[in-house]
């Protein structure tokens, strides 16, 4: 149900909602919710569910996963309404998880760089290599690596103590977080990093990969 940070101005302007997250993704809770209105008869049990922090750690999808064939029914088949067009059914999706690159150092003056390490550099040149090694192939097919967050420095005439960079990593369906993993741990051991420099990454979420004679992608697809 929730969105990115930030504030658009939420208005109505002939006929049509304005706003942030007013597309992405209220608008297809609200159809699927007036979708349920019309369901008169069912053979199974349909759920709909609004989950929180999508665009944080998934904390409400996480507890469905957790939750799934216990405390709730277990799908056999789901539906997500992110916006992709009225005349769009996605049937792959990537999945992603995140790095954070931390770099130490005991800092030092502008005016004489080469007696220190200067963290928003070295964090760079980790990112650089990383892009070499796992962004390789065209647009669709390569593993994405975008930087999110940097922090490093607090005065335009000194060389700062610490950087930290986190990056949005997102992996292609024709690839899977074990594969993407195991490159990124080699890279960390070949990188011989020292107590100055930590790289951490969160839990993999895989990508989907779903045939288009799905029943249910078919059906969405007819309808």
């Amino acid at each position: 149900m929730d969105t990115v940070p930030g504030y658009l101005e939420v208005k109505l302007s002939n006929g049509k909602l304005y706003g942030r997250g007013a597309c992405d993704d209220k608008a297809s809770l609200l159809a699927m919710a007036f979708a349920f209105l019309e369901v008169e008869e069912i053979r199974g049990t349909l759920m709909y569910v609004g989950v929180v922090d999508e665009e944080g750690d998934s904390s409400g999808t996480r507890y469905l996963i957790e939750n799934a064939g216990k405390s709730i029914p277990k799908p056999n088949a789901i539906i997500i309404g992110e916006p992709t067009g009225l005349d769009k059914i996605v049937t792959t999706y990537r999945g992603g998880f995140i790095v954070k690159v931390k770099v130490k150092s005991r800092g030092g003056h502008a005016s004489s760089p080469i007696t220190t390490t200067n963290p928003i550099v070295k964090v760079y040149e980790i990112y650089n290599k990383l892009c070499r090694l796992l962004s390789v192939g065209n647009a669709y097919d390569s593993i994405s690596i975008t930087p999110t967050v940097i922090k490093g420095g607090d005065f335009e005439n000194k060389i700062p103590t610490t950087c930290e960079m986190i990056l949005n990593i997102r992996i292609p369906p024709k690839t899977n977080c074990l594969e993407v993993l195991e490159r990124l741990n080699r890279f960390i051991k070949e990188l011989s990093i020292d107590n100055s420099t930590s790289i951490t990454y969160s839990r993999c979420i895989e990508p989907v990969n779903l045939r288009i004679d799905n029943p249910i992608a078919r059906a969405v697809t007819r309808a």
